[in-house]
């Protein structure tokens, strides 16, 4: 519930959301633009519903997410994740992002243990020929 307050209470946000065949939501994604000296970086936030993951919603969602940032005429765009989940590191790496930083024990889980927050980014002009690949390349820049 965190992520979706989160995710409604800043009006800038470009917003992409999958429901069930119910109307539930599925998953969620938030494409955060920077401001001033940070007005080309994107931050990209994604939440995946338990009962679709590894179903490959994640994946069209951050693609997605991707592809806003780049319309939104961002040079680079980042996202922080916990190191251990490798299955979604590996997702964005494939999306042409590279790890930056990692912080150890800096984010605590809800059973109150450190983990490692692992930074990942993606420079749009490094990865031109990886977007041409998955089809990013059709948005203006």
């Amino acid at each position: 519930m965190a992520a979706l307050v989160e995710f409604r209470r800043d009006a800038g946000t470009r917003r992409l959301v999958v429901v069930d065949g119910g109307g539930a939501i599925a998953a969620l994604a938030g494409v955060y633009v920077g401001a001033g000296w940070s007005s080309h970086v994107a931050e990209i936030r994604l939440v995946v519903g338990f009962d679709f993951r590894g179903r490959g919603v994640g994946r069209t969602l951050a693609r997605a997410a991707l592809v806003e940032a780049v319309q939104a005429g961002c040079s680079h765009v980042f996202v922080e994740l916990i190191a251990e989940q490798e299955a979604l590191v590996t997702m964005f790496q494939d999306l042409g992002f590279e790890p930056e930083a990692l912080l150890a024990d800096f984010v605590r889980d809800g059973s109150s243990e450190y983990r490692d927050l692992m930074i990942l980014t993606h420079r749009v002009d490094a990865n031109q020929a990886r977007s041409a690949l998955l089809g990013l390349n059709e948005v203006a820049q």
